[in-house]
Order: structure tokens, then C-alpha cells, then sequence
């Protein structure tokens, strides 16, 4: 369902999260629907594919009412003879690093990683 490169790092941030018990070092919200709380039904809108890449806007619907532009836009690699999911985009990030969920994770580690350092150089 998910390409490996995706699959080990969200696995990774699972474990991360796992270890750390009840200290959020990890994702807190649904990365592949873009939500917390997820209310409402979520569809899949359009789909383009250029580039050997199939690019899928979901929108949220809320009230039987389509929320403006994409909620995710879900990015698909072919994969032997099927399609997988290798990353999700979210529209307006409050940062670079939040556009799309690899960054995310990688900038979640590396949050991990300075933090580990930190600690480690404490008296």
C-alpha cells in the first residue's frame, strides 16, 4: 500500500513515538486525511498522472459541503503492477517542512535527534 521508503519512515515514527510514551515526539494528527479529529467523509476529487506519478486531490466534505481546494493531495508511484502511496501534500503549510509528509517525518526526526544530543550532554 505504501512505498518502502514511506512505510520504514512512518514505521520509524511509530517506534519513536512508542519509546517516548506519553511525550508527543511524533505525528499527532491523521497524515493521510490531513485532519485531527477527522469529521465528515473525505473524496477523492481528481487525479493526473504525469510523469509516471499519479497526483489525487481529496477534498473534506463537511454538512454535505465541499470544503475549498484539496484537504491532501495524495502522490502515487507504480510499484511492480499496482499504484502505491509514496508521499502526502498539504496545501499552505505553516512551514517548508510541513508540505509534505516525508519532510515532515524527516523533520520529526531530526527534532528527535537534537533533542537526544541535548540530553545526552546534560551534567
Amino acid at each position: 500500500m505504501f512505498s518502502s521508503a514511506l512505510s520504514l519512515q512512518l514505521k520509524q515514527d511509530l517506534e519513536a513515538q512508542r519509546k517516548a510514551g506519553n511525550s508527543l515526539v511524533g505525528l499527532d494528527f491523521d497524515p493521510f486525511l490531513a485532519c485531527q479529529d477527522c469529521p465528515g467523509r473525505y473524496d477523492v476529487a481528481k487525479t493526473t498522472i504525469k510523469d509516471a506519478v499519479c497526483w489525487a486531490d481529496v477534498l473534506g466534505i463537511w454538512d454535505e459541503k465541499e470544503n475549498a481546494g484539496p484537504k491532501v493531495t495524495a502522490e502515487l508511484k507504480r510499484k511492480d503492477d499496482r499504484w502505491v502511496f509514496a508521499n502526502f501534500h498539504y496545501p499552505n503549510p505553516e512551514r517548508p517542512e510541513f508540505e509534505n509528509l516525508l519532510s515532515l517525518l524527516k523533520s520529526l526526526r531530526e527534532f528527535r535527534a537534537r533533542r537526544a544530543d541535548a540530553e545526552s550532554k546534560k551534567p
